[in-house]
């Protein structure tokens, strides 16, 4: 029985230690020593997804930090600094020890790396092949050539990376290369996605774009989207997304790369299309459309940018064409509204040298003034006026309005006053501007003419001692009416039968002043 034990119990343990160092990828350690044990039953015992070594001290055997880490060293292992202690009874006194210890042996870090970085469902296990791949360097804007001994979860065919996948690469002890997507020859095809990870600095599982279980951005590294096109006339097309340190909507530019993995012209076209015949069509930064060659040197404008262009100047040119149809239009309104000045003044400046040595100055001399309005008109006769010329004394016969501000001077009723003799103002009155101010001005009536028959004789009315003209009867010779006849706090007005002049004409002679 205990021959069959040996033969069947003790390989049967011997394969599983076996197998369980193929599954951590570590060297159990071999030797007899507490800490050969402890480490020994951890790495038996496995870990979990993201997660260190854990070793446990269940012995009543005071274990140091020190010794632990002196074996970590010893054996090439990683270690948390973070580890828990506990009280040990030892001879009777208590002693503190190590109770929990976590490391991880430096074979499998690339494997824990791959862990924390990997967004695409993929499981350590899974790199199992090694090949070539080419890895985007934002840093360097360039195709690095990480030659076989790339990780990777997909198929390996003629030594380069294949098919969809994720993959890393050890570049040192803290520095790791993370790529995920679809390759063909170790370039991608379509849009991939690399990230450069140091575990010395902080944050380093999650990149901005993403976030963690607290649905916060993390802090480390950004993923760098790519996407290159089929070579096309020896050159693909590639797509930059510069995802940025914590913007989600970074910038998205074009460029080229050679079958050889070198970036010919570095992504800085918004929009761009693969190459033809030497050349492709692109967007620059001006936002138009040209072709360029090879090495990124203007050749020509797109047939759609020149049709923009030649819209463009068709446009601008209607549009001067319309300024100067306008400027035209506006200098022919000014000339003729100039001529009609200009014929306004010499006319004024005819009729003013006609009357001003002659009628102008003639005592009782019928006179106009025009109002700036070109419509209406104060009557007046001449009475005096000063040595010089410059002012006049009239009587006012008939106005539009029974007040007006005239040359300063306010004129009211039916008075007598000196004004300004401007030329330009006060001239002899001419039939139709009399007409027009009386058709304006019902307190004046022309005077009718009389028939005398032969042999007949006249004398003066007596009611308007030859006047013509006698006291309103309906203001009382005030000029003035109550607006409200029962109510005098109302207020008066100017007097609707005499215009504010006082007088109307004689019903007795109608005006004539002749009996």
């Amino acid at each position: 029985m205990k021959k069959l034990f040996t033969c069947i119990v003790f390989p049967m343990l011997v394969v599983g230690a076996l197998a369980q160092s193929m599954i951590t990828g570590a060297h159990l350690p071999s030797g007899k020593s507490w800490e050969d044990k402890h480490f020994r039953e951890a790495l038996m015992k496995g870990r979990d997804n993201k997660s260190y070594y854990e070793l446990i001290n269940e012995d009543k055997k005071v274990i140091k930090v020190e010794d632990l880490t002196a074996f970590c060293q010893t054996h090439d292992y990683k270690w948390l600094k973070d580890y828990k202690t506990k009280e040990i009874a030892k001879f009777g006194d208590l002693a503190t020890s190590v109770h929990k210890f976590y490391f991880l042996p430096k074979e499998e870090f690339i494997n824990y790396v791959f862990e924390w970085t990997d967004r695409s469902m993929a499981r350590s296990s899974d790199l199992k092949n090694k090949g070539t791949v080419y890895f985007f360097d934002a840093s360097a804007n360039a195709f690095l050539c990480l030659k076989d001994n790339a990780l990777w979860t997909g198929i390996v065919s003629n030594g380069y990376v294949n098919g969809t996948g994720a993959g890393i690469w050890k570049r040192n002890d803290d520095v790791y290369y993370y790529f995920q997507g679809t390759f063909k020859n170790g370039f991608p095809t379509g849009k991939a996605k690399y990230r450069i990870v140091d575990t010395n600095a902080d944050g380093w599982g999650y990149s901005p774009r993403e976030t963690n279980n607290r649905n916060k951005p993390g802090s480390g590294a950004p993923f760098r989207e790519v996407e290159l096109g089929e070579m096309q006339d020896g050159m693909a097309l590639f797509r930059y997304l510069d995802n940025g340190e914590k913007n989600k909507q970074g910038s998205e530019l074009w460029g080229y790369v050679t079958q050889q993995g070198s970036i010919a012209i570095k992504p800085k076209y918004k929009t761009a299309y693969a190459f033809s015949g030497g050349r492709a069509a692109v967007v620059n930064e001006k936002g138009e459309d040209v072709y360029i060659n090879k090495t990124g040197q203007f050749v020509d404008y797109t047939e759609k940018q020149k049709k923009i262009f030649a819209d463009a100047k068709a446009k601008e040119d209607a549009k001067k064409a319309e300024e100067e149809r306008q400027r035209l239009l506006a200098e022919q309104k000014a000339a003729e509204e100039k001529r009609i000045a200009e014929a306004k003044e010499a006319d004024l400046q005819r009729r003013i040298e006609a009357n001003k040595n002659t009628k102008l100055w003639t005592r009782g001399c019928r006179l106009a003034y025009r109002y700036p309005n070109g419509y209406e008109y104060v009557l007046a006769t001449l009475e005096e006026w000063n040595d010089n010329r410059t002012r006049v004394k009239v009587k006012i016969v008939a106005s539009p309005s029974s007040t007006r501000t005239l040359n300063g001077d306010l004129l009211e009723k039916n008075n007598t006053m000196w004004v300004s003799a401007r030329n330009e103002g006060w001239h002899l009155a001419l039939d139709e501007e009399i007409t027009a101010a009386l058709n304006n001005d019902n307190s004046v009536r022309s005077t009718p003419t009389v028939t005398v028959s032969s042999g007949s004789s006249l004398r003066a009315c007596s009611s308007c001692n030859g006047t013509g003209r006698q006291r309103c009867y309906s203001c009382n010779g005030t000029g003035r009416t109550q607006k409200d006849s029962w109510d005098e706090s109302k207020g008066y007005e100017t007097c609707y039968n005499c215009r504010g002049t006082t007088t109307v004409a004689c019903s007795s002679c109608d005006g004539t002043g002749k009996r």
